[in-house]
């Protein structure tokens, strides 16, 4: 792949302003290099080479982080163009408007000053391109206004076809195609010179790139997405929700790694400046989406796998290096774990997802991933924990990294209270505390005390009526006196376990609440007599408490004199 600078035109940049994906990709930053106007990227994973109209050829190589070769030039001898075969082997220099070759060495081999044709002759080239995997040359010659492009054999130098290309701004070639490209228009042609795909947009096309294998990228003027059209299926176009870029300024350049597996895109826009795609579409989020140091680039290019992508920066003033390899760790496929195709009611299920990574390995993560369930009521999420609400069944829904992944599941009604153990019994209670303020079936403190229907009662403390309020089943509520109007608000609910035929010790309460914020034991037991409508329900000695803060509300358990809990107060 090479890339050119043709000019540097002021652009208006736009701020970032959208959210990090949860499974960005790190690209970090490698070295900046004195700045070159084109590369050529070499078809493995860590080589380039890079000029500038007035620099020499250089050989950069990612791994040593140095040049392995430099192709020395005439002093003051601009370069018009240069391309090297995928070999390695040759070395073709577009200077004062012939060809100079050179063999692997840097030596020159031969002058080409003109190409006879069937039609003519062509020279005063231009620009040069090598196909991949081979010595055939795509070589431009403009004489008297017209231009020609003729693909030439380098080695038997014969000439395959001619086509004329007067107004073509670039050309781009892949192992079966020649690919030229004007400002409204895009003719794909064979290497005999059968035309195989034309393609128009009257308002342009703002960035353009073609792979080695034939995939052809376009960026066309104001529109989001970049058109995908595959040379190896006769140019099949991707589908129009593939491909969607943050673009909303202009278009820098797009390219194609030399696997044809990645497309990346430079472009002005509301969030970032740059966007790397699978083939497939799916787009992959990256920390270089919204780097600065991207944001005044204006040439693009990727190594094999993406391994390093390279990018000239501050109005071409320095090249950027950055490092891909993260990219092998991207998602590629979700999947969440069956242990959530069921719930039990009331019991929070901490949520996990499955991850396959581009380089096969598998892990499983818990942060910045996106859940849903469709059924809220009957399942929820939050805090990252799945919620049981009542029986019935949902659709679990994960998403990450660009992929999403669904579960259908069930919630089971929990068994009832009075066929559970103790210590189950005391779980459920501090749940219901927790996300209800209250009991299990009991109203929240807080709620309508005048809406809460039930018999009249009391608590009774030594001999003293203490408090009025209403019993309903096993739940008494009240509202604590006040001068003046009573507020319509539940200020109390107790729960008596010795009326659910319970025998809580202070060894089980501590074991599920752990050490109380207050206790306290009296020097002598004061009574406590539960009330309802006229009929004593129960009698107490109560000799001590624990207090304990759970969620928004306060927790009390009063126990007798054996340390048996007898009156639980939530307030």
């Amino acid at each position: 792949m090479k890339k050119i600078i043709v000019g540097l035109a002021a652009t208006v940049l736009y701020s970032a302003t959208s959210i990090h994906s949860s499974a960005e990709v790190k690209i970090p930053f490698i070295t900046s290099l004195t700045p070159s106007s084109a590369f050529q990227v070499v078809p493995d994973e860590s080589r380039v080479w890079r000029w500038g109209t007035y620099e020499a050829p250089r050989l950069f190589d990612f791994e040593q982080a140095r040049d392995l070769q430099v192709l020395s030039t005439e002093e003051g001898a601009p370069i018009q163009d240069f391309t090297v075969s995928d070999d390695q082997q040759r070395f073709v220099f577009v200077k004062d408007q012939v060809l100079e070759v050179r063999d692997a060495t840097g030596n020159v081999l031969h002058v080409i000053d003109q190409i006879k044709t069937p039609a003519g002759t062509l020279q005063s080239f231009t620009r040069a391109r090598f196909f991949p995997d081979s010595h055939l040359l795509a070589v431009s010659a403009k004489q008297e206004g017209v231009e020609q492009t003729a693909v030439y054999d380098l080695d038997s130098a014969t000439v395959h076809s001619v086509q004329k290309t007067t107004g073509a701004k670039a050309i781009r070639t892949s192992t079966t195609y020649l690919a030229i490209i004007r400002e409204t228009s895009v003719d794909v042609y064979e290497k005999d010179g059968t035309l195989a795909k034309r393609l128009t947009h009257p308002s342009g096309y703002a960035a353009y790139e073609m792979g080695r294998e034939g995939t052809l990228v376009l960026a066309k003027a104001n529109d989001r997405r970049l058109y995908v059209y595959d040379g190896a299926h006769q140019f099949k176009e991707s589908t129009s929700s593939q491909f969607i870029t943050g673009m909303t300024g202009t278009y820098k350049d797009i390219a194609v790694d030399e696997s044809g597996k990645f497309i990346g895109a430079l472009y002005t826009g509301r969030d970032g400046y740059f966007a790397l795609f699978e083939k497939n579409g799916h787009r992959i989020e990256t920390s270089l989406d919204r780097d600065d140091s991207v944001s005044y680039s204006s040439v693009l290019g990727m190594t094999k796998g993406a391994r390093y992508l390279i990018a000239n920066a501050d109005g071409g003033e320095r090249t950027n290096m950055y490092d891909g390899r993260l990219l092998a760790e991207r998602p590629v496929a979700l999947s969440i774990p069956s242990s959530f195709k069921e719930v039990k009611v009331g019991s929070p299920e901490p949520l996990l997802l499955n991850v396959t990574q581009a380089d096969g390995k598998k892990k499983q993560v818990t942060a910045k991933v996106k859940w849903v369930s469709d059924q809220p009521t009957i399942a929820s999420v939050s805090s990252g924990k799945l919620y049981g609400k009542k029986a019935g069944t949902y659709t679990l829904r994960a998403s990450y990294g660009g992929y999403t992944a669904t579960l259908k599941g069930k919630v089971i009604p929990l068994p009832k209270l009075s066929t559970v153990s103790d210590s189950s019994w005391l779980k459920r209670q501090k749940q219901a505390m927790q996300e209800k303020q209250g009991f299990e079936g009991s109203p929240r403190v807080g709620a309508s005390y005048v809406s809460w229907t039930g018999t009249s009662g009391s608590l009774v403390q030594t001999g003293e009526k203490v408090l009025n309020g209403k019993w309903k089943g096993r739940h008494f509520v009240a509202r604590y006196p006040r001068f003046g109007s009573q507020i319509d608000r539940i200020d109390l609910v107790t729960l008596a376990p010795s009326l659910e035929k319970r025998t809580l010790t202070k060894a089980e309460v501590s074991a599920v609440f752990g050490k109380p914020t207050f206790k306290e034991t009296y020097a002598t037991s004061y009574s406590q007599r539960v009330v309802e409508g006229k009929t004593t329900r129960a009698t107490y000695a109560i000799r001590s408490i624990y207090e304990y803060r759970i969620g928004q509300v306060t927790c009390q358990f009063a126990f007798d004199a054996k340390g048996t809990a007898r009156l639980i107060h939530v307030n």
